[in-house]
């Protein structure tokens, strides 16, 4: 599980709603992943896919092709990000 955090408030909604943007930060819960040395926490999501079409201050808006990969402190792959409900306005 991830939560939105905005890294800056541009001002700019969509229906309303801060936008998920390339750059913001997410905090992950819910990951009980181990490796073979100890635990693996994940620590961050890495975007795929951002809009090609839609920036706000010049960073890609995430629209519901975007994919988050879960990544581990040293970048193993530790599964996909599900997005709960999302904008739909936005699209490429």
């Amino acid at each position: 599980m991830a939560a939105h955090v905005p890294m800056s408030y541009s001002g700019e909604l969509i229906n309303g709603e801060l936008p998920m943007l390339l750059d913001d930060l997410y905090v992950v819960a819910g990951c009980a992943f181990s490796s073979p040395y100890g635990p693996s926490p994940c620590i961050r999501v890495v975007w795929t896919n951002p809009s090609v079409t839609k920036s706000i201050g010049g960073i890609p808006v995430l629209t519901n092709a975007s994919i988050g990969l879960v990544q581990s402190p040293g970048s193993a792959a530790q599964g996909v990000v599900f997005i709960a409900s999302h904008q739909t306005v936005v699209t490429d």
